[in-house]
C-alpha cells in the first residue's frame, strides 16, 4: 500500500475534528516529508505534488503552518494520535 494510503488511512479519524482544507493540507504536507522533504518550509512546499509552481506551494505551506485555528488544534491532534497508538 503506497504511503500516502497509509498515512490518509491513519489519519483520518484523528483529524475529523478539523477542517477539511486543514486535514487535506495536513496528508499532503506528511506525504511530502515521507517522500524526502527535510522538515523546512520551503523543503515541504518543494516536495508537494500537484501541478502548481513551487512558489505557490510554499505558499500553501506557510498560510498552513500559520493558521491559528490549527495551532489551537496542535494540542488535541497529539492526544488524538496518542489514543489511537496505545
Amino acid at each position: 500500500m503506497p504511503a500516502r494510503s497509509l498515512c490518509q488511512n491513519f489519519l483520518n479519524n484523528i483529524l475529523a475534528p478539523l477542517h477539511l482544507y486543514r486535514q487535506k493540507s495536513l496528508i499532503d504536507a506528511t506525504n511530502a516529508v515521507i517522500n524526502g522533504a527535510s522538515l523546512t518550509l520551503t523543503s515541504i512546499g518543494r516536495h508537494l505534488t500537484g501541478t502548481a509552481s513551487v512558489k505557490n506551494k510554499i505558499k500553501r505551506v506557510d498560510r498552513l503552518l500559520g493558521n491559528r485555528h490549527l495551532q489551537n488544534e496542535v494540542s488535541t491532534i497529539f492526544q488524538r494520535i496518542t489514543q489511537k497508538i496505545t
